[in-house]
């Protein structure tokens, strides 16, 4: 097995920041969406854009109220977002005030003062 493939099967872990301090496990197969674009701004799409993974398509289609197109599935999109996650976290030195957690499935981080990523998991119980 590769290096990339032990990267994209194993997920990252981080801690995060909510009420108090959470801890999650992230695998590939739990994304919905990732989200790249502006800090700060509004996160409709008209400062960043999503792209949603293959795996989840029917998921997001139901969750969002109508179909995913073709040009926003990006499955490469979501990896690399999920490695710049894990890059920013280990570079973070376990500093989990850098990741903001909303509702244990929304996981934010800025990585400038001109991007901001985003990750959407499945929630629970979905």
């Amino acid at each position: 097995m590769t290096k990339k493939q032990e990267t994209q099967e194993a997920g990252i872990s981080f801690h995060y920041q909510k009420t108090g301090i959470g801890q999650i496990n992230i695998t590939p197969e739990m994304v919905v969406c990732v989200y790249s674009g502006t800090p700060n701004r509004c996160m409709c799409g008209c400062s960043g854009k999503y792209y949603y993974t293959s795996w989840n398509r029917e998921y997001s289609n139901k969750r969002r109220g109508y179909d995913i197109t073709d040009d926003e599935i990006n499955d490469k999109m979501v990896r690399r977002v999920l490695k710049i996650f894990e890059k920013f976290v280990e570079e973070s030195g376990g500093d989990y005030t850098q990741v903001e957690g909303i509702d244990d499935y929304i996981f934010t981080i800025e990585t400038s003062p001109t991007r901001q990523y985003t990750i959407y998991l499945k929630q629970s119980g979905d």
